[in-house]
């Protein structure tokens, strides 16, 4: 195995490296310190990430409710709702690679403002745009220009900077992250349930103002500085190999699926099931992505604190998804659009634990197998969820014009073996790390003894 991050031979251990043996650069210690005696207050340190973030999810939970009525609108079938759909998280696939880079080369501050320049002017092209292709191209370049993945890191490195720092400090800021992307989302479909589709134009002239005020802030605060320092990514071939790696990427393709098939397979059931106006599908958003805030702020953080993993919550919510879906295969469920809604925001409560999870432990496999790259390896397993996200809307409209129950039952059997997959080899690297701690606890007894 070749050597980086200046690791001894013998704290090698099938590919994996303990935090301990890693000789960190003084750098990354003299910058934290800074940092802090700067005295930023943890809320600035954070806003920059919750801002730019919240400004893309501000757009996006404005044009999921009124997506449908509007390519109805120009005179073209519900399959274009998922081919535009499609179109912008193709984009968010490449932008995440991409700007994940930028990230790491030139810092995240530029990285960010960066996406927002390109939202400003892209989201304001997408209220003048009168043609379904052209606003599928227009959408691309939308999510070419992500902000997520950046955002995540600036949140885990503002984190890493604050002296009183813990091991469950990254969890719950991630947590907080997410809460407020809720926030952010709800406030967009509650706007475009408000203002309807005949305010197209306006209501995307608002979120590209609103990226225009996130740029601006963000131009005035100081980026966090990061344990990799810019320094070149180190380990990831290592990482790669990592089992539990491998199928937390499988997950986050599964949901991915989810979220983007979830939002276009509920626009449509409401609308064809129930003749759902764009008002009612903007209560439907907002409930939603209340319930996903709750959860976030309320649910993961309780189990990081208590058990100091997110997987006991993820065990709940998985219950309640598939209960939820099994529910879904039967009519009583589509007598109203109270029930239809109510099933299938339990089948979503996956969303906000398995995504937020994932970042949280991403994060963690970085810093064991490698050095400089957690940028990066959050990247890939974020562009895994983009995947997902891409196949997402194409395969929830073929399944529900097979059969209305297909896309729900469909789902639960790609989402739960992956995530069945992802748990046992988890565990399995957690038990491997405990019997090795303990191999060589028995051998230090040892020498000492003798």
């Amino acid at each position: 195995m070749e050597e980086y991050a200046k690791v001894k031979e013998e704290d090698v251990v099938e590919g994996t490296i303990e935090l301990s043996s890693i000789e960190g650069d003084s750098t990354e210690v003299n910058d934290s310190a800074k940092y802090s005696r700067e005295n930023v207050p943890f809320t600035v340190a954070l806003l920059p990430a919750l801002l730019a973030a919240g400004a893309d999810y501000f757009g996006l939970g404005c044009i999921g409710p009124i997506l449908p009525y509007w390519v109805f609108g120009v005179g073209e079938t519900e399959e274009w709702v998922g081919y535009i759909t499609t179109a912008q998280f193709a984009g968010v696939l490449a932008g995440g690679i991409v700007m994940s880079r930028i990230g790491d080369i030139y810092g995240l501050k530029v990285a960010l403002l960066m996406t927002m320049v390109m939202d400003v002017i892209l989201f304001l092209i997408t209220g003048y745009v009168k043609d379904a292709l052209l606003l599928a191209i227009v959408r691309f370049g939308a999510g070419f220009f992500t902000p997520l993945v950046l955002s995540v890191s600036w949140v885990i490195n503002a984190s890493d900077a604050r002296p009183e720092a813990t091991r469950n400090t990254v969890g719950v800021n991630v947590s907080i992250w997410a809460f407020m992307m809720s926030v952010f989302y709800t406030a967009g479909a509650a706007m475009a349930g408000l203002l309807g589709e005949e305010n197209w134009k306006w209501i995307h002239i608002i979120t590209s103002i609103a990226a225009g005020l996130a740029f601006c802030y963000i131009l005035t605060v100081t980026e966090p500085p990061r344990r990799d320092s810019g320094a070149k990514p180190e380990g990831v071939d290592i990482i790669l190999k990592q089992p539990e790696y491998i199928a937390l990427v499988v997950n986050n393709v599964s949901i991915g699926l989810v979220f983007t098939g979830g939002l276009v397979a509920g626009t449509l059931v409401l609308i064809n099931e129930l003749n759902a106006t764009p008002q009612e599908m903007s209560i439907y958003f907002i409930v939603t992505a209340a319930i996903h805030g709750i959860i976030n702020f309320a649910l993961l953080p309780a189990a990081m604190k208590r058990y100091g993993t997110p997987f006991p919550a993820m065990i709940a919510v998985a219950i309640i998804a598939v209960l939820a879906t099994i529910c879904l295969c039967f009519e009583f469920a589509y007598s109203s659009i109270v029930s239809l809604c109510v099933f299938m925001i339990l089948t979503s409560t996956v969303l906000p634990i398995f995504m937020t999870s994932a970042n949280i432990i991403c994060g963690e496999y970085a810093l064991r197998y490698t050095k400089n790259a957690r940028t990066v390896v959050l990247g890939m397993a974020r562009s895994a969820f983009n995947v997902g996200q891409m196949l997402g809307p194409i395969l929830a409209v073929a399944l529900l014009s097979w059969d209305k129950i297909a896309w729900f039952v469909g789902i639960m059997l790609i989402t739960l073996p992956t995530w069945l997959l992802w748990y046992y080899f988890h565990h399995k690297a957690i038990r491997m790390r405990e019997e090795n701690d303990n191999k060589t606890i028995d051998k230090t007894i040892d020498i000492v003894e003798n």
